[in-house]
């Protein structure tokens, strides 16, 4: 009797213990590579094409670049030019702009060579504005744009090598919208020139403008 009750006693001690030893936790699962490369991947950009992310990475969000072609109002003076503008800013309502111009020449005389023949470099501000006059008709997609120059130039061939000159004049253009962002502006140009020994006086010409406006211009 003593030694079966001895026998139960330990039994019950030994549960209890069982009971009383601590549970080992879960351990959560072992990580793998794939998982690891998803939870670090970021999120999938929007894709851009190479021309966008030319536009809006090297030359900002908003540019033109064009070539034209001046002849002096007197005379015989003439010439070719590209320019590029960029870092337009526009106003509240959107239809003024101001933005950098830079661009470069080659102006001659007669049939040029020697100091009859000219390159020039040129920076400065233009202003202008679209307009669209013939919304009261129904051409609401008719635009125009008029505006303004205001350059300093130098040569880099020529006479007055190195001397500075001004060169200001206006320009009315007539866009046409050729792709979602992009525009085709055929424009005609006036403008003066002044501290440039041959190649001073009024000018007129033409230009064709390639315009990118991105979204909100």
């Amino acid at each position: 009797m003593l030694l079966a009750c001895a026998v139960r006693g330990q039994t019950n001690t030994a549960t209890t213990a069982i009971k009383d030893v601590p549970t080992v936790a879960t351990m959560p699962p072992t990580p793998t590579l794939s998982s690891i490369a998803a939870s670090s991947s970021p999120a999938p950009a929007e894709s851009q094409s190479l021309v966008q992310q030319f536009f809006n990475k090297a030359l900002g969000t908003n540019a033109t670049g064009g070539l034209g072609y001046i002849h002096s109002t007197k005379g015989n003076n003439q010439g070719v030019f590209a320019d590029y503008g960029y870092n337009f800013a526009q106003s509240d309502s959107g239809s003024t702009y101001a933005g950098v111009l830079l661009g470069i020449e080659d102006l001659w005389r007669g049939g040029g060579g020697g100091n009859n023949d000219a390159n020039y470099f040129k920076g400065g501000a233009t202003v202008g504005g679209r307009a669209h006059p013939l919304a009261n008709w129904g051409l609401t997609n008719f635009t125009t744009i008029g505006g303004g120059f205001a350059l300093l130039s130098t040569t880099t061939k020529g006479p007055d090598n190195g001397k500075l000159s001004n060169i200001n004049g206006a320009f009315f253009a007539t866009p046409i919208k050729v792709a979602k962002k992009l525009e085709v502006a055929p424009s005609f140009l006036y403008e003066n020139r002044s501290g440039q020994s041959k190649f001073g006086g009024n000018y007129i010409g033409g230009f064709l403008n390639v315009v990118y406006r991105p979204p909100g211009w």
